[in-house]
Protein backbone atom coordinates (compact mmCIF):
# COMPACT_ATOMS: atom_id res chain seq x y z
CA UNK A 1 0.00 0.00 0.00
CA UNK A 2 1.62 3.47 -0.99
CA UNK A 3 2.21 6.15 1.85
CA UNK A 4 0.01 9.09 1.08
CA UNK A 5 2.97 11.32 1.24
CA UNK A 6 1.91 15.14 0.88
CA UNK A 7 4.54 17.84 0.04
CA UNK A 8 3.77 20.00 3.12
CA UNK A 9 2.18 17.91 5.02
CA UNK A 10 3.68 15.86 8.23
CA UNK A 11 5.27 12.46 7.05
CA UNK A 12 5.71 9.19 8.76
CA UNK A 13 8.53 8.12 10.22
CA UNK A 14 10.59 5.29 8.36
CA UNK A 15 13.70 3.30 8.99
CA UNK A 16 14.90 1.09 6.00
CA UNK A 17 17.57 -1.93 6.75
CA UNK A 18 19.68 -2.05 3.68
CA UNK A 19 22.63 -4.99 4.05
CA UNK A 20 25.33 -3.76 6.98
CA UNK A 21 23.62 -0.05 7.01
CA UNK A 22 20.92 0.96 8.70
CA UNK A 23 18.70 4.31 7.13
CA UNK A 24 17.18 6.00 9.98
CA UNK A 25 16.09 8.93 11.34
CA UNK A 26 18.87 11.13 12.91
CA UNK A 27 19.64 10.59 17.08
CA UNK A 28 20.50 12.51 19.93
CA UNK A 29 24.04 10.27 19.96
CA UNK A 30 24.47 11.40 15.60
CA UNK A 31 26.50 14.46 17.44
CA UNK A 32 30.05 12.49 16.33
CA UNK A 33 28.88 12.45 12.86
CA UNK A 34 27.86 16.06 12.46
CA UNK A 35 31.49 17.12 14.02
CA UNK A 36 33.35 15.14 11.75
CA UNK A 37 31.22 16.69 8.76
CA UNK A 38 32.07 19.73 9.55
CA UNK A 39 35.74 19.80 9.17
CA UNK A 40 34.75 18.18 5.45
CA UNK A 41 36.22 20.64 2.68
CA UNK A 42 32.52 20.73 1.22
CA UNK A 43 29.52 19.13 2.84
CA UNK A 44 29.19 22.38 5.14
CA UNK A 45 29.20 24.52 2.02
CA UNK A 46 26.70 22.88 0.21
CA UNK A 47 24.03 21.83 3.32
CA UNK A 48 22.83 22.89 6.65
CA UNK A 49 26.25 21.01 8.52
CA UNK A 50 27.42 23.51 10.28
CA UNK A 51 31.19 24.52 9.16
CA UNK A 52 31.80 25.44 13.24
CA UNK A 53 30.86 22.98 15.33
CA UNK A 54 29.96 23.33 18.39
CA UNK A 55 27.71 20.69 20.37
CA UNK A 56 24.73 23.66 20.04
CA UNK A 57 24.68 23.70 16.21
CA UNK A 58 25.19 19.67 15.86
CA UNK A 59 21.61 19.50 17.81
CA UNK A 60 19.95 22.09 16.13
CA UNK A 61 21.14 20.50 12.58
CA UNK A 62 19.84 16.95 14.21
CA UNK A 63 16.37 18.98 14.88
CA UNK A 64 16.39 20.33 11.73
CA UNK A 65 16.87 16.99 9.74
CA UNK A 66 13.74 15.06 11.81
CA UNK A 67 11.97 18.54 11.46
CA UNK A 68 11.61 17.53 7.60
CA UNK A 69 8.83 14.87 8.50
CA UNK A 70 6.82 17.25 10.22
CA UNK A 71 7.36 20.03 7.68
CA UNK A 72 6.72 17.50 5.04
CA UNK A 73 9.73 18.25 3.10
CA UNK A 74 10.73 14.69 2.67
CA UNK A 75 12.88 12.52 4.67
CA UNK A 76 16.39 13.03 6.10
CA UNK A 77 18.16 9.31 7.19
CA UNK A 78 21.05 9.15 8.86
CA UNK A 79 23.32 6.39 7.33
CA UNK A 80 24.60 4.09 10.25
CA UNK A 81 27.05 0.92 9.98
CA UNK A 82 25.51 -1.36 12.06
CA UNK A 83 29.01 -3.00 12.47
CA UNK A 84 30.80 -0.21 13.35
CA UNK A 85 27.75 0.85 15.44
CA UNK A 86 27.94 4.40 14.41
CA UNK A 87 26.42 6.75 11.68
CA UNK A 88 28.54 7.64 8.58
CA UNK A 89 26.47 9.67 6.50
CA UNK A 90 22.97 11.13 5.50
CA UNK A 91 20.81 10.71 2.71
CA UNK A 92 17.27 12.71 2.06
CA UNK A 93 14.73 12.55 -0.12
CA UNK A 94 12.85 15.19 -0.91
CA UNK A 95 8.66 15.50 -2.09
CA UNK A 96 8.42 19.32 -3.16
CA UNK A 97 7.58 18.14 -6.75
CA UNK A 98 5.80 14.76 -5.84
CA UNK A 99 2.74 15.92 -7.29
CA UNK A 100 4.18 15.78 -10.50
CA UNK A 101 5.42 12.02 -9.84
CA UNK A 102 9.38 13.52 -9.03
CA UNK A 103 11.64 13.15 -6.11
CA UNK A 104 15.04 13.81 -5.33
CA UNK A 105 17.96 12.28 -3.37
CA UNK A 106 20.61 13.73 -1.93
CA UNK A 107 23.72 12.51 0.02
CA UNK A 108 26.96 12.53 1.80
CA UNK A 109 29.28 10.45 3.94
CA UNK A 110 31.94 11.30 5.62
CA UNK A 111 35.83 10.81 4.90
CA UNK A 112 36.15 8.14 7.69
CA UNK A 113 33.88 5.99 6.58
CA UNK A 114 34.26 6.37 2.14
CA UNK A 115 35.17 3.62 0.20
CA UNK A 116 33.14 0.72 1.98
CA UNK A 117 29.76 1.58 -0.03
CA UNK A 118 27.61 3.15 2.23
CA UNK A 119 26.74 5.53 -0.03
CA UNK A 120 25.65 3.45 -2.83
CA UNK A 121 23.76 1.19 -0.87
CA UNK A 122 21.79 3.94 1.18
CA UNK A 123 20.83 5.43 -2.15
CA UNK A 124 19.86 1.98 -4.21
CA UNK A 125 17.89 1.36 -0.91
CA UNK A 126 16.59 4.54 -0.19
CA UNK A 127 15.33 4.51 -4.32
CA UNK A 128 13.99 1.03 -4.10
CA UNK A 129 11.69 2.20 -0.94
CA UNK A 130 10.64 4.99 -2.78
CA UNK A 131 9.47 3.50 -5.92
CA UNK A 132 7.71 0.71 -3.66
CA UNK A 133 6.10 2.98 -1.20
CA UNK A 134 5.47 6.35 -2.70
CA UNK A 135 3.53 7.50 -6.24
CA UNK A 136 6.56 8.27 -7.68
CA UNK A 137 7.74 7.84 -11.46
CA UNK A 138 10.70 9.94 -11.61
CA UNK A 139 14.32 10.13 -9.33
CA UNK A 140 17.03 12.30 -9.77
CA UNK A 141 20.56 13.09 -8.19
CA UNK A 142 22.43 16.41 -8.83
CA UNK A 143 26.29 15.37 -8.62
CA UNK A 144 29.07 17.51 -10.60
CA UNK A 145 30.39 16.60 -13.44
CA UNK A 146 33.89 15.81 -12.70
CA UNK A 147 32.87 14.16 -9.60
CA UNK A 148 33.27 10.51 -10.86
CA UNK A 149 33.49 8.72 -7.77
CA UNK A 150 29.77 9.48 -7.10
CA UNK A 151 28.94 9.49 -10.54
CA UNK A 152 30.06 5.86 -10.72
CA UNK A 153 27.90 5.12 -7.29
CA UNK A 154 24.85 6.84 -8.56
CA UNK A 155 25.28 4.43 -11.69
CA UNK A 156 25.76 1.27 -9.12
CA UNK A 157 22.69 2.13 -7.55
CA UNK A 158 20.45 1.90 -11.04
CA UNK A 159 21.17 5.47 -12.00
CA UNK A 160 21.96 6.88 -15.97
CA UNK A 161 22.82 9.93 -16.94
CA UNK A 162 20.58 11.65 -18.84
CA UNK A 163 21.51 14.94 -19.98
CA UNK A 164 23.09 18.42 -19.06
CA UNK A 165 21.56 21.29 -17.42
CA UNK A 166 23.08 24.67 -17.23
CA UNK A 167 23.07 27.29 -14.52
CA UNK A 168 20.63 25.16 -12.85
CA UNK A 169 21.56 25.80 -9.37
CA UNK A 170 23.42 29.14 -7.54
CA UNK A 171 25.65 28.37 -3.93
CA UNK A 172 26.32 31.53 -2.79
CA UNK A 173 29.32 32.93 -0.75
CA UNK A 174 32.68 33.94 -1.06
CA UNK A 175 36.04 32.81 -1.22
CA UNK A 176 37.91 30.68 -3.83
CA UNK A 177 35.23 27.45 -4.75
CA UNK A 178 32.29 29.63 -3.81
CA UNK A 179 30.71 30.31 -7.36
CA UNK A 180 27.09 30.05 -8.79
CA UNK A 181 26.57 27.52 -10.92
CA UNK A 182 25.93 29.29 -14.07
CA UNK A 183 26.75 29.62 -17.71
CA UNK A 184 30.27 30.37 -19.00
CA UNK A 185 31.34 34.18 -17.80
CA UNK A 186 34.43 36.17 -18.63
CA UNK A 187 37.16 35.06 -16.02
CA UNK A 188 34.50 31.89 -14.66
CA UNK A 189 34.65 28.31 -15.84
CA UNK A 190 31.55 26.84 -17.59
CA UNK A 191 29.15 25.67 -14.70
CA UNK A 192 26.97 23.04 -15.93
CA UNK A 193 24.82 20.01 -14.44
CA UNK A 194 25.07 16.44 -16.08
CA UNK A 195 21.26 14.55 -15.50
CA UNK A 196 20.79 11.14 -14.75
CA UNK A 197 18.56 8.65 -14.69
CA UNK A 198 16.81 5.48 -13.78
CA UNK A 199 14.01 3.01 -12.98
CA UNK A 200 12.74 -0.43 -11.71
CA UNK A 201 13.87 -1.66 -15.58
CA UNK A 202 17.39 -1.41 -14.86
CA UNK A 203 18.08 -2.01 -10.76
CA UNK A 204 21.53 -2.80 -9.91
CA UNK A 205 22.54 -4.37 -6.78
CA UNK A 206 25.93 -4.44 -7.29
CA UNK A 207 27.82 -2.32 -4.32
CA UNK A 208 30.02 0.53 -4.45
CA UNK A 209 33.66 0.44 -3.21
CA UNK A 210 34.36 3.89 -4.33
CA UNK A 211 32.01 6.57 -2.59
CA UNK A 212 35.35 8.49 -1.84
CA UNK A 213 33.71 11.91 -2.38
CA UNK A 214 30.84 13.83 -0.96
CA UNK A 215 27.79 13.90 -3.92
CA UNK A 216 28.13 17.42 -4.58
CA UNK A 217 31.09 19.81 -5.14
CA UNK A 218 31.03 23.80 -5.89
CA UNK A 219 32.12 23.52 -9.26
CA UNK A 220 29.22 21.68 -11.31
CA UNK A 221 26.18 19.19 -10.71
CA UNK A 222 24.87 16.12 -12.80
CA UNK A 223 21.49 14.90 -12.23
CA UNK A 224 21.38 11.14 -11.92
CA UNK A 225 17.49 9.88 -12.05
CA UNK A 226 15.48 6.87 -11.60
CA UNK A 227 12.43 6.26 -13.58
CA UNK A 228 9.79 3.87 -13.22
CA UNK A 229 8.74 1.88 -16.27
Amino acid sequence: MKIDAVFGSPLPNVTISADRYLIRPFEANDLALIEEASRDELIPMLTTVPADFTPEEGREFIDRQNGRLSSGEGWSFAIVDQSAGRAVGQVGLWIAHLAKGRAEIGYWVVESARGDGAAAVAVDSLSTWAFENLDVDRLSLFIEPWNTASLKIAERAGFEREAILRGWERIGGSGEGHVGLCPAAPGRPDMTELVFASGRRRRSRSRSRGDTSSSHCPRSITEVCRRLS
